[in-house]
């Protein structure tokens, strides 16, 4: 196979590759409708803030103890039983927006509901990737096509959910987007991995959520990573939250320009994953946090500055490119460097530090949005997060030391087992 796919050699990572592929298309949909509901219903950009905080600090209060149950139990049937939880929260919510039923306290709820259930997704399906791709070399090829998927679905789903809406109405998205979990549920219901069930323990919740944070701070490539993560998500990332107000009072536009924007957001993301999947060692990832960390910040200072769509495209596309470029190459960093028993609580502690710190950024900007205006909290963004690739920069070469460590620990136990 191609060196860019060459993870999709694994039957089980096959199989849940392709779930993927179709159960994304239907998450993007439904991010974008729900956007634009939440605008259409109040006008406000504070509340587009406020139901992004509650869909996502569940993953900051309950990630820790549910990636000690990801460590304990069998990942592939805890995510397929999310994968359920997911589809009745969006038929539901389909159901209600057909009837007429939806009011906006109604999507808070079911904001909350999905912020729980992705606090158990997210460390599981982090965990699960490296029971479906045994060998180490292949991991950082499969983490970079998992963000393939996911940026490749945001090209096309956006695209149709911004039509849909436009066409017949936001109900429709969801509706789509509850059938399309089951291509997911499918795929979990037939693989098989090896190592992916390891038994309960012995120790409480308690201690192994302690060794989870001694485990974490005594690795010092691992907890600058996640403190890099932390930063860009709430300084940044929640940038997306206030693009329906940006698309209709900054671009005068309407919900398919909404999702032609995110397209773009989607282009650079899908371009940024492919170039790291086609990457054949991770040891030059640490200088690319470096440099798609000040790009990132560029890019959001750069959206602070422009007013018309066609300079607007090519500045999402940046923009898209360098934030999936430092996420996924800080994910496979981790993944690179944690070990087996440790990977479903580290991941949690990844999943807190992506999306537990998002919900306080979401809150940020549509509060300083608000008070100060789209454009001006868009380069406030894109300054502090020049700042914090500059703090990096600081640490860069003790994670790069470590991670050339690791890469050779690695060839001298692939060695070992191939003579035993």
């Amino acid at each position: 196979m191609h060196p860019i796919f060459a993870s999709l050699a694994y039957p089980d990572y096959r199989k849940y590759f392709l779930g993927q592929c179709v159960s994304l298309s239907g998450s993007w949909m439904q991010q974008v409708a729900m956007s634009w509901l939440v605008y259409r219903l109040t006008g406000s950009v504070f509340l587009l803030g406020f139901v992004g905080f509650c869909t996502q600090i569940p993953s900051f209060l309950l990630s820790m103890v549910a990636g000690v149950y990801v460590d304990r139990f069998n990942k592939s049937r805890l995510l397929m039983w999310a994968q359920m939880a997911f589809m009745a929260t969006a038929l539901t919510l389909a159901l209600f927006i057909f009837t007429g039923w939806i009011r906006v306290w109604h999507i808070i709820v079911f904001s909350l509901i999905n912020g729980v259930i992705t606090a158990v997704d997210t460390p599981a399906r982090q965990a699960l990737v490296a029971d479906l791709v045994p060998h180490r070399k292949d991991l950082g090829n499969a983490i970079a096509l998992n963000s393939a998927v996911f940026n490749g679905t945001r090209l096309i789903g956006p695209s149709l959910g911004g039509l849909l809406i436009a066409a017949v109405g936001e109900a429709w998205c969801f509706l789509i987007n509850g059938l399309t979990f089951s291509a997911m549920i499918l795929a979990l219901s037939k693989i098989r991995p090896a190592s992916a069930f390891r038994g309960a323990r012995v120790a409480g919740v308690a201690q192994e959520i302690r060794e989870g944070f001694d485990y974490v701070m005594s690795a010092f490539s691992i907890r600058v990573l996640l403190l890099l993560l932390a930063c860009f998500s709430l300084l940044g990332v929640p940038y997306i939250v206030i693009m329906p107000a940006f698309v209709s009072e900054v671009l005068g536009g309407d919900s398919k320009m909404l999702g032609l924007v995110m397209s773009c957001i989607g282009a650079g993301a899908f371009v940024a994953a492919l170039r790291l999947a086609s990457n054949k060692s991770v040891s030059g990832l640490p200088w690319n946090l470096l440099v798609t960390g000040g790009l990132f910040g560029l890019s959001l200072m750069g959206m602070s500055l422009i007013s018309t769509p066609w300079m607007a495209y090519p500045v999402f596309v940046m923009a898209g490119y360098s934030m999936i470029s430092l996420l996924a190459s800080i994910n496979t960093l981790i993944q690179t460097l944690v070990a087996d028993d440790k990977r479903g609580r580290v991941m949690s502690l990844y999943g807190m530090a992506l999306m537990g710190t998002v919900p306080f950024g979401n809150l940020l900007q549509g509060v300083v949005a608000s008070s100060i205006g789209i454009q001006h909290t868009l380069l406030v963004s894109g300054i502090a997060c020049v700042l914090v690739a500059l703090l990096y920069g600081r640490w860069f070469r003790g994670v790069r030391f470590e991670i050339r460590a690791q890469m050779r620990r690695s060839r001298v136990q692939t060695a070992f087992r191939a003579e035993v």
